[in-house]
């Protein structure tokens, strides 16, 4: 199985400035700050079900995509948090659920599984941007002792 690379990009494409955009706008409305919490569960989700595959052959991509999946997890935690009294469970299950349809979806039919995580996978790049600026802010706010 061939999945899309997911590197450091200098500059952003203009699907990712698109989406930055988008989100920014979105995450500050309470009536869409829930698509926002889905987006990034759901990339979460994708995330660690493509370090599985990953495992055991490639434990540094792996490795990889398991801290991509914690950082979509905490801008999920991070949305939720502003709009929602307990976001941890929402998000929580919301990346369970996922998780769990993902591995139904790759028993049944392997190759529609496949697509609808690469699928997945491509919007959670695009996403990245908003994704790395969210959390370099949860940094700066945090106390020198805890970065």
């Amino acid at each position: 199985m061939m999945f899309a690379a997911i590197v450091q990009v200098e500059e952003p494409t203009d699907a990712q400035m698109a989406m930055f955009v988008e989100l920014s706008e979105k995450y500050n409305k309470p009536e869409e700050a829930y698509g926002v919490v889905e987006l990034f569960a759901n990339c979460a989700a994708s995330y660690r079900v493509e370090a599985e595959l990953f495992e055991p052959d490639k434990p540094a991509s792996a490795e990889f995509r398991r801290n991509l999946a914690n950082g979509a997890e905490m801008v999920s935690l991070f949305i939720g948090s502003l709009h929602y009294d307990a976001p941890a469970p929402m998000t929580t299950g919301m990346i369970e659920t996922r998780i769990t349809q993902y591995i139904a979806n790759f028993e049944m039919a392997p190759d529609e599984a496949v697509a609808d995580l690469q699928n997945n996978l491509s919007i959670c790049v695009d996403a990245s941007l908003f994704q790395k600026s969210v959390i370099d802010a949860m940094r700066q706010t945090l106390p020198a002792s805890q970065n």
